[in-house]
């Protein structure tokens, strides 16, 4: 499992980049640039577990997604995309709405040096 942060949020009060591990994650967090207080409910805290966990899945199953691909189809047109592709470029993130706002929490993915190297053809 990838020890340390692998979640990450922007602090709403300046905007700089909260990181935090969803194994050891608390109550409350704390903004290390402008020290303003997030306290997450026990239902968002599960809900929070429940998405690294699901995470730390997909990472760790890296040798069958492998050879693994999604086909996206739009009208008669389709594409197979691999899951190397999608884990190596696309964020992966969840949205919660809160208080009327959307926070926007990114889970950082380990790469290993083979999708490492690889990452240079994913840009956009």
């Amino acid at each position: 499992m990838q020890l340390g942060p692998n979640l990450k949020f922007q602090c709403s009060c300046c905007a700089e980049d909260v990181y935090f591990s969803a194994v050891d994650i608390s109550q409350i967090l704390i903004c290390q640039h402008c020290l303003v207080e997030y306290e997450f409910s026990e239902d968002l805290l599960n809900k929070l577990k429940k998405f690294a966990a699901l995470c730390l899945q997909i990472e760790n199953s890296e040798d069958i997604l492998g050879s693994s691909s999604i086909t996206v189809e739009v009208g008669q047109e389709k594409a197979v995309v691999p899951f190397n592709f999608l884990l190596t470029c696309f964020p992966v993130s969840l949205d919660l709405h809160i208080s009327g706002k959307t926070l926007n929490i990114q889970f950082l993915m380990k790469l290993n040096k083979e999708r490492e190297s690889k990452k240079s053809y994913c840009k956009f």
